[in-house]
C-alpha cells in the first residue's frame, strides 16, 4: 500500500511541474526571435520589462509590437500620436530592439553611451521617467549607477557581438 501511494504522490508531483511549465512556457513573448547574444538579449527584455511590454495586451509596447517603446522607424512603419513606432510583427520589434542595443554597445549610437550610468541612459530613453533606470537595473541584477558597459563586462561579453 505505501508503494502505491508513493507512486501516486510521485505521479502528482510530475503532473505539478508538467503544469507548471506549460504555464511559464505559455507567458513566453510568443514570437521573440534569438538575440544576437545573451548580453543584449538579457538587456532587450530588461528593458522591455521596464516599459511594461511582458504585462500583456492593453500596454502600446505589447499592442504596437514594440517591446522597446522606440520612436526609431517611425518613418518606414508608422507610429501612434505619441511618435512611438508600430512595428509589423512582434519579430520586427524585437529585432530593432537588439540593432538599437547593439548599436549602444559598439558606440555607433550618437544618443546613448554605453559607458553612461544607467540613469542617464533611461532619462534619456524614458523621456525623464526616474524609475525606468531602476527597473532596467534590477533586471540586469546591477545598480543604475553602472553602465551597459559594467553590464557586458561582468556578463563576460564586453558588446563585441559574441563569438562567432
Amino acid at each position: 500500500m505505501i508503494y502505491f501511494l508513493s507512486i501516486a504522490a510521485a505521479l502528482l508531483i510530475v503532473g505539478v511541474i508538467v503544469s507548471e511549465s506549460q504555464i511559464n512556457a505559455s507567458s513566453a513573448p510568443a514570437n521573440q526571435p534569438n538575440p544576437p547574444n545573451a548580453v543584449v538579449g538579457a538587456i532587450a527584455n530588461a528593458i522591455a520589462t521596464a516599459e511594461g511590454f511582458f504585462t500583456g495586451a492593453g500596454s502600446v509596447p505589447f499592442d504596437q509590437n514594440n517591446p522597446g517603446d522606440l520612436s526609431d522607424y517611425a518613418d518606414l512603419y508608422g507610429a501612434n500620436a505619441n511618435g512611438i513606432t508600430i512595428f509589423p510583427t512582434i519579430e520586427a520589434g524585437w529585432n530593432a530592439l537588439y540593432e538599437k542595443i547593439e548599436n549602444i554597445l559598439s558606440g555607433a549610437s550618437s544618443t546613448y553611451s554605453a559607458d553612461s550610468p544607467l540613469s542617464v541612459l533611461g532619462s534619456i530613453w524614458s523621456g525623464g521617467d526616474p524609475n525606468w533606470a531602476s527597473n532596467v537595473a534590477s533586471e540586469l541584477g546591477i545598480s543604475s549607477d553602472q553602465s551597459l558597459n559594467d553590464y557586458a563586462s561582468s556578463a563576460g561579453d564586453a558588446g563585441d557581438g559574441g563569438s562567432d
